[in-house]
């Protein structure tokens, strides 16, 4: 909570929107839906708190939904995990040099 928005522009992958990124970062979900509903500060679901960081950080919903796939899922049902990766695109998440 509170980290530097700074430190994670390496991982963009698009445009960068610094008013969810900063939010999400200080635990402070812009969505009504992720807000706690116990009046308690923050996100309900760290889920929705990646999610916001992520898409802050320019990534396209599909590769957040398959960053967010877990084991269980892909041990349970390998047919949609293929379905999901869709087999069209390949998404490299980490840092990457920077072409000037």
């Amino acid at each position: 909570m509170g980290a530097d928005p700074a430190a994670f522009l390496d991982f963009a992958a698009g445009p960068v929107d610094s008013h969810r990124l900063t939010s999400a970062l200080a635990d402070t979900p812009i969505d009504e839906e992720d807000k706690d509903v116990d009046g308690d500060p923050g996100y309900v679901w760290a889920q929705a708190l990646h999610w916001d960081v992520l898409r802050g950080l320019g990534h396209p919903d599909q590769a957040i939904r398959r960053a967010q796939w877990d084991y269980h899922h892909m041990r349970g049902a390998p047919q949609a995990f293929s379905e999901v990766l869709d087999g069209t695109e390949l998404v490299v998440l980490g840092t990457a040099e920077r072409l000037l």
